[in-house]
């Protein structure tokens, strides 16, 4: 059995007097993801296996205390906020041990106004037109933003087409609007990866991002950054002197691909 994965670009269009549930769950969730980080992070850190990255063990430390901190955000939402930045601790000690100079991760960008926030099927219901969003004052229901011809998209072909399901996705504000990066996964027998092994449809081991183009003839939409938590070089960083200058926090950069 093969699996494979696609992650689908969605904007989304939230009722205009829910969107500040959605913006009012971030800080709680982005206050799970500095404590983890402290917790993780030791003072003054000698050794990349100074760092806590066992995410298990990490979130036995830490969840009960959050979950007290953070009244009102769902249970699920605290843990993958643990697991987002105990992972941001763990490409930082990947880093360390390449050799590269890394410094603490910091979920505290107060000049970028974009933020993400990780969901899986215990705090969103996933649905072919619409998600439902669990916030600090209850559900949200977003509505996808869809071309009015869809055959030939990448929504066609993964959301729509029963065959893939949705796992877990992540919300993303870009400091205009929401998105939902739908995270569509599907599982192929031998004989399917074999017939399918030439078609888009198919990548045992790939990962690819999917952008539901609203203006296939126009310029290609913005690329929106999500916070990836890690930031580069700067004075305060561990390891050896780097060459270039300090680049600020580091983001992931999604781009939409036209199938």
């Amino acid at each position: 059995m093969v699996e494979a994965t696609r992650t689908v670009r969605i904007p989304l269009t939230i009722p205009d007097d829910r969107r500040d549930d959605l913006h009012q769950t971030r800080p709680k969730y982005q206050h799970c993801q500095n404590q983890t980080v402290e917790y993780c992070w030791p003072t003054a850190p000698k050794q990349p296996d100074d760092l806590i990255t066992d995410k298990g063990d990490v979130e036995a430390a830490l969840y009960d205390q959050l979950r007290r901190d953070t009244d009102g955000l769902h249970a699920n939402l605290v843990q993958k906020a643990i697991k987002d930045a105990t992972s941001a601790v763990g490409a930082t000690k990947s880093n360390w041990e390449s050799g590269d100079r890394v410094s603490k991760p910091d979920f505290d960008a107060a000049d970028d106004p974009s933020w993400s926030m990780t969901y899986d099927k215990r705090a969103a219901t996933y649905h072919r037109y619409k998600v439902s969003l669990a916030t600090v004052n209850g559900r949200v229901e977003a509505r996808y933003v869809l071309p009015r011809k869809l055959d030939g998209t990448p929504y066609a072909r993964y959301v729509f087409d029963r065959r893939w399901s949705f796992s877990t996705s992540k919300l993303v504000y870009d400091s205009e609007r929401f998105w939902l990066h739908a995270v569509m996964k599907r599982h192929y027998t031998a004989s399917e990866a074999v017939d399918e092994s030439s078609s888009d449809t198919h990548s045992g081991d790939s990962t690819r991002v999917l952008g539901v183009d609203l203006n296939v003839d126009g310029p290609p939409p913005r690329a929106v950054r999500i916070p990836a938590g890690g930031v580069t070089a700067d004075r305060h960083a561990i390891g050896p002197p780097a060459n270039e200058t300090a680049e600020g926090p580091r983001v992931a950069l999604v781009r939409p691909v036209r199938p």
